[in-house]
């Protein structure tokens, strides 16, 4: 009877440099996509201080010209 599997002797140190390369740009892609999301929330959170900042100058201003006029 003949078998049909065929034996395939691999070297390690070959697979092995093959599986550290693609999870050395595995960590490299997570690395790069998280760089770009934490620099795009940065980029939010002073765009968001700034209208609050803005605003409450804008408001504060018009509060004490009307406590002015009342005293």
């Amino acid at each position: 009877m003949v078998a049909d599997t065929t034996n395939v002797k691999a070297d390690k140190e070959a697979t092995s440099i093959k599986h550290e390369k693609t999870k050395t740009e595995e960590v490299k892609k997570k690395k790069e996509s998280t760089l770009l999301k934490q620099i795009g929330f940065a980029c939010i959170c002073v765009t968001v201080l700034l209208v609050v900042m803005l605003l409450r100058q804008y408001f504060w201003r018009n509060n004490m010209t009307i406590f002015i006029i009342r005293l």
